[in-house]
């Protein structure tokens, strides 16, 4: 078990067919430098659940610290649905998806506040809140960190840390 960082590019995905999935717009995902087994997690991983709070901070400043063990599905739930389509061989990675905790904060995120671990999320719950979004996407120069801490404040994982980079400049045509 792990944690993962995913960027999908939105202007892409719009030209994407409906039901493709995000066939060319996730661009890549990163992992964090460390992988556990579930009985390392200790009291932490109980119910098919890291119960964890997944920090991200975006520039610096606080964006999210849900609880991943508030999912509302398990990872018995998710392998059981994985292995329905497909064989699963040794080496298989399984995401859960985005870690998202119910709650009706929009950014900036409290201290003491859930918020959020996906831009895209947060957005979605401005316009609910506003009309609008307000959270710009990532930009280059944006600095993303995230980590899942356990009772010492320790990053069990260590840390997903990434600065939004340009890529290489597309030909005309």
């Amino acid at each position: 078990m792990t944690i993962a960082s995913s960027v999908v590019l939105r202007k892409v995905l719009a030209d994407e067919p409906a039901g493709s999935g995000h066939f060319h717009a996730s661009s890549f995902a990163a992992f964090a430098p460390v992988a556990v087994t579930p009985d390392e997690l200790g009291a932490s991983w109980r119910n098919a659940r890291l119960h964890l709070p997944l920090r991200v901070l975006l520039n610096n400043m606080l964006f999210g610290q849900p609880d991943a063990g508030q999912m509302q599905v398990d990872f018995i739930d998710l392998v059981m649905a994985a292995a329905q389509f497909r064989p699963l061989g040794c080496g298989t990675l399984l995401s859960s998806g985005t870690v998202s905790n119910r709650h009706d904060e929009t950014p900036p995120i409290r201290r003491e506040g859930v918020g959020f671990a996906s831009i895209a999320e947060a957005r979605a719950a401005e316009k609910a809140k506003y009309g609008r979004s307000r959270t710009p996407y990532l930009k280059v120069g944006d600095r993303v960190r995230i980590a899942a801490f356990d009772t010492h404040e320790h990053p069990v994982f260590g840390t997903i840390d990434q600065t939004v980079v340009a890529g290489p400049a597309r030909a005309a045509g």
